[in-house]
């Protein structure tokens, strides 16, 4: 009787160790699948970077009455609510998401420059990969042409008269430039009637064109959102389009937080609280990543920097190398930029500072001078343009979002320099030469160069940073 009493406290002592091993296993197990899903959350947000973008633009285009194949425009230059990634304020954006069917091509209209008015933009497709400049830089060299969008499908025969674009996707996107000579009413209207010469249609269907939306003054945002909604914008258009193979590996990493492709996203509570905080971590990350996102502009001299690393514009903004596809650096670029062409040009240089002179985060809520020296090298114009660095979006409810050279009202100097100045309050007098950053975040800033001369470059003429004040 004791032997079986005995025996039969071991085989409880057993199953109850064996009991407490399995829950610890189970335990152990859910918090690595719970810590792999918001691993990879944080993945999908770097991989997603450039569709995010084309697909908030569908979105604030949905929202102001439009959708796909439909044409937003600004009438006249962007103010604050213009709010896309580092945009300008000299020149009329036109924008349009575009969307093709199995074996149907989709046409893009751009009519030829005129002496008053150019373009410069790019084709591009969902994530941002440059698929066909235009315009006075681009294949049609000014003149014109019928882009001819041919889905991966499209087995038929090219047309005469049209430019191939051949993309392995079903959707594409374009954000153009439109540049009037100047801002009075004769050129912005010259410029205005040249956006509504730019159509959209299906190639077996030219009278069904895409409408004109006028977007100036109306909140546009494209705007990454902070929490699981992210997901929710992103997995509608990912669901639309062609999966390639280099998407395979993250489309089989997003099923550890249940997305499938062609399936509604329908996550539990806790899942989208679990999908807000790797937003925000990611996007916190890319903040951090962005704010030295490449190496000084002029060696050894703080302040401003390259404005993208070097893999984008070597391998054509495809970030496609021998050995690696630099997703890092792409999500880095998309995550400040939008619309890189598929071939640099010498329209435009760039700088960007997003410290000061001592290396430290340029605040929005303090006071900086910057001291631009005569002689700007430049054939056109030069501007500065300040952004919110957690957007990268003009600063809202600003009642200017940059300075240029072509303002009649800034002050220079005796010697042809010019102070420029940035913070929340302008100092007295300086008005003129002031841009308002007015959040608790930091700032960013770019200095555009229209028209670059050799200076900009060889080093012949260089800028200090800001200086806090």
């Amino acid at each position: 009787m004791k032997k079986i009493l005995s025996r039969t406290l071991m085989i409880g002592f057993v199953m109850m160790l064996g009991s407490q091993a399995n829950a610890q296993q189970t335990a152990t197990i859910e918090s690595v699948l719970e810590e792999q899903a918001y691993s990879r959350a944080k993945e999908s947000v770097l991989w997603s970077q450039g569709m995010m973008g084309v697909a908030l633009s569908l979105d604030a285009i949905q929202k102001l009455g439009g959708d796909y194949n439909d044409i937003a425009y600004l009438s006249r230059p962007a103010n604050w609510k213009w709010q896309i990634l580092t945009p300008n304020s000299v020149s009329l954006y036109v924008e349009s998401v575009i969307k093709t069917s199995p074996g149907e091509p989709v046409v893009i209209e751009i009519p030829p420059v005129t002496d008053r008015t150019d373009i410069f933009g790019t084709i591009m497709d969902s994530f941002q990969t440059p698929l066909a400049d235009v315009g006075s830089f681009g294949l049609d060299g000014g003149k014109g042409g019928k882009y001819l969008i041919l889905p991966v499908s499209y087995a038929g025969e090219i047309p005469a008269g049209f430019i191939p674009v051949r993309t392995e996707r079903n959707i594409s996107f374009f954000n153009f430039r439109v540049i009037p000579s100047s801002f009075n009413q004769a050129d912005l209207a010259d410029a205005n009637a040249f956006i509504q010469r730019i159509q959209i249609y299906p190639f077996s269907a030219p009278d069904k064109k895409g409408k004109h939306i006028d977007v100036f003054d109306k909140l546009y945002q494209n705007v990454d959102p902070r929490d699981a909604t992210y997901f929710d914008v992103l997995t509608r258009m990912l669901n639309q389009e062609t999966v390639v193979e280099r998407d395979r590996m993250m489309m089989g990493m997003m099923k550890s937080f249940g997305y499938e492709h062609g399936k509604e996203f329908k996550p539990s509570a806790a899942t989208r609280t679990m999908l807000g905080r790797a937003v925000v971590s990611a996007l916190d990350d890319l903040i951090l990543m962005t704010r030295d996102i490449a190496g000084p502009w002029w060696e050894g001299k703080p302040g401003w920097m390259l404005p993208a690393k070097s893999v984008g514009a070597l391998t054509q903004f495809k970030f496609v190398t021998e050995s690696e596809y630099a997703t890092d650096a792409r999500a880095e670029t998309y995550s400040m930029y939008c619309c890189a062409p598929a071939k640099l040009g010498a329209a435009t240089a760039y700088i960007f500072a997003s410290r000061d002179m001592d290396g430290e985060p340029l605040d929005a809520r303090s006071n900086y001078v910057l001291h631009v020296p005569a002689n700007v090298p430049v054939n056109q114009f030069w501007s500065l343009t300040a952004y919110d660095a957690q957007t990268a979006v003009f600063f809202e409810n600003v009642a200017n979002t940059d300075i240029s050279s072509l303002s009649k009202t800034i002050e220079y100097n005796d010697n042809g320099s010019i102070d420029l100045y940035a913070g929340p309050k302008a100092p007295e007098g300086k008005e003129s030469n002031w841009i308002e950053t007015n959040s608790n975040h930091n700032s960013l800033f770019l200095f555009r160069f229209y028209g670059p001369k050799a200076g900009v470059r060889d080093g012949s003429w260089v800028m200090d940073g800001f200086e806090k004040q």
